[in-house]
């Protein structure tokens, strides 16, 4: 991290659109990124609102679910029961999201009506370009501010519905290595279209109903699971079963993400942040802090060659005494 990073008190007003045009026909495009205050290189810590990212770097899809109701996840798995609600994959946060934030849930569904545009109209080509404009774009904002490298998150809601989409997301990383992207996907197929890129980090999510798919996948290209567990217990099942399927190749061993693991219980603040310098004693009120997985940097290009375990959102309240989500769309008022 540059030590000339210079550190905004607000969201640009362009910082969360991605002005760009159809390759195939010409028609302009306004893609749309959400500030992730868990992903985000610099968040702000207000004591009344919460934690709240000064850059937009995740780019979303839309809707949760699959593609029969209209989804954009065809790995979802249905059938578990989650917080008393049968049917979803089991403890996506994103659906909690949608069903509380009409803006980003909106947000999302445009922005997958643009890649489906763009997809129908010029195919994985096309998509290559448009997701290279969004690359570009946080790249330009981040680099301005003095930071090394520019940092992406995919889909922090929805999958990669299609192949075409995949080998877009290929495409634009290799015109562009000097991004750090990095996606977690219960699309399976996708996989050996993303794996050995320069600057893409890419992990199979998993959970107890797709775990034997997911880590047969996962061994066949040597790349780490996501795997989302209710609590420590499940998760130590998990990778159990994990051990005993009879697979070719290597899952690499896990790490719990501490953001839902010691940060979350912690009482130092809200679990998905951190002080700018990485620890967890820096965090104060007011003060300027930094995305846990910023700071982490185990799913990020290379970062540690180890697996993840997440445990499920919700419940745990922060040192404010409620529940926040931290995610916005950049709108303003």
């Amino acid at each position: 991290m540059s030590a000339v990073v210079r550190v905004r008190r607000s969201l640009p007003s362009s910082a969360s659109r991605v002005a760009t045009v159809c390759p195939g026909c010409g028609i302009p495009l306004e893609l749309r990124l959400i500030a992730d205050a868990k992903t985000a290189p610099r968040v702000l810590l207000d004591p009344r609102k919460g934690p709240s990212a000064v850059y937009a770097q995740a780019f979303p899809l839309g809707m949760s679910g699959p593609p029969s109701i209209g989804g954009t996840c065809p790995g979802f798995t249905s059938g578990l029961e989650h917080d008393g609600v049968l049917g979803g994959c089991d403890g996506c946060y994103w659906q909690a999201i949608e069903g509380r934030y009409s803006a980003v849930e909106a947000l999302g569904a445009a922005n997958s009506r643009a890649i489906d545009h763009v997809d129908a109209c010029s195919g994985a080509r096309g998509l290559g370009v448009v997701f290279g404009a969004v690359l570009e774009h946080v790249e330009t904002h981040q680099l301005r501010d003095g930071f090394e490298r520019g940092t992406l998150r995919w889909n922090p809601g929805g999958d990669i519905a299609r192949e075409s989409i995949a080998r877009g997301i290929a495409r634009a990383h290799r015109a562009r290595p000097s991004v750090d992207g990095w996606v977690y996907t219960r699309s399976l197929f996708a996989v050996r279209h993303l794996v050995g890129l320069e600057g893409l980090r890419v992990y199979v999510s998993a959970d107890r109903v797709n775990m034997r798919r997911a880590a047969t996948i996962a061994a066949r290209y040597a790349v780490p699971l996501a795997v989302l567990a209710k609590d420590r217990l499940e998760a130590a099942a998990l990778w159990a079963r994990v051990d005993s399927i009879d697979i070719e190749g290597r899952i690499p061993r896990p790490v719990l993400c501490p953001a839902s693991g010691k940060y979350s219980s912690d009482a130092r603040g809200p679990g998905h942040v951190v002080a700018v310098d990485g620890s967890r004693r820096g965090l104060e009120v007011g003060s300027i802090a930094r995305g846990a997985c910023d700071a982490c940097r185990v799913c990020l290009p290379g970062g540690l060659d180890r697996s993840v375990t997440f445990l499920q959102h919700g419940g745990a309240r922060d040192v404010w005494g409620s529940v926040r989500v931290s995610i916005s769309s950049g709108v303003r008022s």
